[in-house]
């Protein structure tokens, strides 16, 4: 049975409304401000919803991710434990997450895609600050995605580079991390080549992301993958490649 997560939502209520006076914040505009920090300290697009702020004060999602976790904490000036979030069994609903993802998925989560190691001698180990280095590369390519040709290119550059550490061992916290940042850095490239109306490259890394979001068990880089693309087709092929430079 599910345990309401009154403290989350009496955070809410205790936060002034940034479009009305004298009212509360909504879900809603709690969710757009989570957004609206997520993508000018990380560069990336969310689509956290009202939604899923209610799932959240229901208790039906007790254990946010890390990112949302930050978000919600700094826009509601809160600290991690004052809006009720438990961490108890949040391993085991991870677990479960990934299987969810993996079962819609149209690839083979362990099956790199190989047009993105061409040329590449694979690393041999990954840690953290390579995560952090990809990370890095995201937010360089986001301040950039309306550069032209050169912007693809640089982003198209970049993705070659770090697709090479994912064949590399990792621990499994790190290697899950790394495939959600190489999957934002493949979506942030095939917006650039999308900007430049080069369709089939944007196409082709766009399935580069979905594979790496359904590789990582993200269902919010899913999401958002998939929410970029649309109404483009959805994609077919269990192997996605990346065009030529």
């Amino acid at each position: 049975m599910q345990t309401p997560n009154l403290k989350l939502r009496q955070r809410r209520e205790a936060t002034p409304s940034p479009t009305m006076a004298k009212r509360s914040m909504t879900r809603a505009e709690l969710a757009e401000a989570v957004n609206d920090h997520l993508w000018r300290t990380t560069g990336r697009r969310r689509e956290l919803d009202a939604h899923t702020i209610a799932r959240y004060e229901r208790g039906a999602v007790r254990w946010p991710g890390k990112e949302y976790r930050q978000a919600l904490c700094a826009v509601l000036n809160a600290t991690e434990t004052e809006p009720g979030f438990a961490a108890a069994r949040r391993h085991q609903a991870r677990a479960r997450d990934m299987l969810a993802v993996n079962l819609f998925s149209p690839f083979d989560p362990e099956h790199i895609p190989t047009d993105y190691l061409t040329g590449s001698k694979t690393a041999g180990r990954v840690g953290r600050s390579d995560v952090d280095k990809v990370r890095y590369a995201v937010v360089a390519a986001a301040e950039n995605l309306h550069g032209g040709g050169s912007a693809s290119d640089s982003a198209a550059n970049h993705l070659r580079a770090f697709a090479r550490l994912l064949g590399a061992y990792a621990a499994p916290s790190t290697r899950q991390a790394l495939r959600e940042a190489v999957g934002n850095l493949s979506g942030i490239a095939a917006y650039s080549a999308f900007d430049i109306a080069a369709h089939t490259e944007a196409e082709r890394r766009f399935r580069f992301a979905l594979w790496c979001a359904d590789a990582a068990g993200s269902w919010e880089l899913r999401a958002a993958t998939l929410a970029e693309t649309w109404p483009a087709k959805p994609p077919t092929s269990a192997t996605p490649t990346e065009p030529s430079p």
